[in-house]
């Protein structure tokens, strides 16, 4: 994961914002095979809630790959390789925050 300004051309972009906590496109769907991705947190910075991270996995709960923290107004720019066609959930692993729908889909086609 990298910082990012501007997300590089094809990326996949993904936005967080609160309160409360969601994700913006709740659903995402990629060619299978590497899929770079900007993650854009648009939560104020000064907000103590305002950090997100990104986890996908097959199921809540059983991360395959965890996103680092980003914190309010910030962007990180991620690859992720070798997903195999299916669907995969999406979701926040900070305290609470899936819980409070901070969740979405990623369909690999």
């Amino acid at each position: 994961m990298v910082s990012a300004t501007e997300p590089p051309a094809g990326a996949i972009e993904i936005t967080m914002f609160g309160p409360p906590p969601r994700f913006r496109p709740s659903a995402v769907t990629a060619a299978s095979g590497d899929i770079e991705s900007c993650l854009r947190n648009d939560s104020p910075a000064a907000d103590p809630h305002g950090i997100h991270t990104l986890a996908i996995g097959r199921s809540i709960s059983k991360p395959i790959v965890v996103i680092d923290e980003v914190a309010g107004g910030g962007r990180a720019i991620f690859t992720v390789r070798g997903l195999a066609p299916g669907e995969y959930q999406l979701w926040c692993t900070f305290p609470g925050h899936a819980g409070l729908g901070q969740v979405g889909t990623l369909n690999i086609e």
